[in-house]
């Protein structure tokens, strides 16, 4: 078959996309990424080996310019079935799809649906989603819980030993110290970048083998490297690192956002964290997905407008005290580790 998958903008749609569609291609399938640019992806989707296109879709104007675009590129190429990972980026693809009479298939990660997935619900021939939650949130005939596809080297970390990543000895980073995982989603968060070096600051004393992995986003790159500095913390600080399995096997601990794919790796991995969801995400979505595997003493949420640098502070140091790497196995029961193979198959149903 000739699959067209929409996952562009951000880590959140373009990470289980392509999991997805590395799946569709070893079932001996045609798979092309409909993009929209953005310079996080072509750090995500190197060793691709299927095609790509690029749209941007974002306002009326470039919606309406997007649908174009895509319908005369789609015309020359023909997909059997359009499968859209949700987001601005895959309005573009799917309105063109129902133009050119394409089935559609849509992957809804969140448990509150996005405004772009209820609108192109109507289009679609199948719904995914992510989290039971979802279930009763979309109106759809074909509606299925497949689960978040993820990474293939996520999972093993939960099962077995990990060899420590090469990458944090390079940043004199070593196996013996209790370390603290920062996420901030793909593109990085501001607000986390600021508070939690001053958070690990006030607990270092206790916890005298404390080190930290940051993903920062690059923007604040650079800001957040001299924080860690100017504190004497041990710090591995990326913009951005694609084997993010590497990151969670090396990690005690994690403090991060909400999104759909972090909340899954995390239920994977069976990772202790504390969530932080992003106040300004529409419908407060993020907040939804921590409440969904919030789990007491294992999985936390704290809220950005309240939370302040003593209260970090007083939630880490529990954790340095207890100098082990809090996992949990069950943590993940119910959780689709197959979901990419879930999703793949719906995928292969529709015509």
């Amino acid at each position: 078959m000739k699959i067209d998958i929409a996952c562009g903008g951000t880590g959140g749609h373009l990470i289980p996309g392509l999991v997805t569609g590395e799946e569709l291609q070893r079932r001996g399938h045609d798979v092309t990424l409909w993009l929209t640019g953005r310079e996080i992806e072509s750090a995500m989707i190197q060793g691709w080996r299927g095609g790509s296109e690029i749209v941007s879709g974002r306002g009326l104007l470039a919606a309406v310019r997007a649908v174009w675009v895509c319908r005369g590129k789609m015309r020359a190429r023909r997909p059997d079935v359009v499968l859209a990972m949700g987001g601005y980026g895959s309005i573009g693809p799917t309105v063109a799809a129902k133009l050119l009479g394409c089935p559609v298939v849509l992957h809804e990660a969140n448990v509150i649906p996005g405004r772009a997935v209820k609108f192109m619900a109507r289009f679609a021939s199948a719904v995914a989603v992510a989290f039971e939650g979802a279930v009763g949130r979309l109106r759809h005939s074909n509606l299925t819980v497949t689960g978040m596809p993820l990474r293939p080297g996520v999972v093993p970390v939960a099962e077995g030993e990990c060899a420590w990543p090469s990458v944090l000895k390079e940043r004199g980073l070593t196996s013996g110290k209790w370390t603290l995982l920062v996420l901030g989603g793909s593109q990085g968060a501001h607000r986390l970048n600021t508070l939690i070096p001053a958070g690990v600051a006030a607990v270092r004393e206790e916890g005298r083998g404390l080190q930290v992995v940051h993903l920062a986003g690059a923007r604040d790159l650079a800001a957040v490297e001299n924080a860690y500095r100017d504190l004497g913390i041990p710090a591995a600080v990326f913009a951005f690192h694609e084997k993010i399995e590497e990151l969670y096997a090396a990690a005690d601990y994690a403090v991060c956002r909400a999104g759909a794919a972090t909340c899954a790796e995390l239920q994977a991995c069976g990772l202790a964290a504390l969530l932080i969801p992003y106040p300004h995400a529409q419908d407060n979505h993020q907040l939804a997905n921590a409440q969904a595997i919030a789990e007491p003493g294992h999985i936390e949420i704290a809220l950005e407008t309240t939370l302040s640098e003593e209260q970090l502070a007083t939630i880490l140091g529990k954790r340095v005290r207890a100098a082990k790497t809090d996992r949990e196995a069950g943590f993940a029961a119910g959780l689709h580790r197959d979901a990419a193979q879930r999703l793949a198959s719906l995928v292969e149903t529709v015509k």
